[in-house]
């Protein structure tokens, strides 16, 4: 009995203690993995079966799933600062269509499956790949398409109405936004009056479409 309760209280800890190093590594994690970010969640699944088939000390696994986080955490932030070093260490995204044709070289060199490509392409709603202006392998493993003019959906912006600009983006002031609209801060500032604004902190967002102006506060 006294075993099982030990099973059950290592179970917990680790648990617990893993769940909370992956909010640490944030939510790239746990979204479509990069190279990077599987890597580290296999090291992690591995250590945490070692105390749980009955080896007695939790300090060793525990020390070794904080240095797994540590160096997720890390490297993602040398990633984002240093994209070339990201692209080396993890990859690029690997062109498999271009203007409506199958790139079969990349195909063969990246061990694509053409089948695959097509199972995609149905999957978005697309027949074939003449509608497709690019289409990405990502890192992740999931296919990105971008459509050509004449096949993408008609919008708004297709019948020539603008789309939503921001000039205020989570609390940034987006200058050349101002700039390009010629919207000057007077009529922003009558717009937040009228709205009973009376610090920019209070700002999360100001959007302008359709010649006018809507406000997003910052939740409390």
């Amino acid at each position: 009995m006294t075993e099982s309760f030990m099973m059950i209280g290592k179970t917990a800890v680790l648990f617990l203690f893993t769940l909370f190093c992956f909010r640490l590594m944030g939510y790239r994690s746990l979204g479509d993995m990069e190279p990077l970010d599987y890597v580290v969640v296999l090291g992690i699944g591995e250590i945490m079966g070692s105390p749980l088939s009955g080896e007695a000390s939790m300090i060793r696994p525990m020390v070794a799933i904080a240095t797994l986080t540590a160096l997720q955490i890390i490297l993602s932030s040398l990633y984002s600062k240093m994209p070339k070093v990201g692209k080396v260490m993890e990859g690029g995204p690997v062109p498999v269509i271009r203007n409506g044709k199958l790139i079969k070289k990349n195909l063969l060199i990246h061990r694509i499956d053409q089948a695959a490509v097509m199972e995609e392409l149905r999957i978005k709603g697309l027949r074939d790949e003449k509608d497709v202006d690019i289409a990405n392998l990502e890192p992740s493993g999931r296919f990105s398409v971008i459509l050509k003019n004449e096949a993408a959906p008609i919008t708004p912006r297709f019948f020539g109405a603008e789309g939503t600009k921001y000039l205020v983006e989570h609390g940034e002031i987006k200058t050349e936004i101002w700039q390009e609209l010629s919207i000057d801060e007077g009529t922003v500032l009558e717009f937040l009056r009228e709205n009973g604004v009376e610090n920019w902190s209070e700002i999360d967002t100001i959007t302008y479409r359709d010649g006018k102006l809507y406000l997003e506060r910052k939740e409390n």
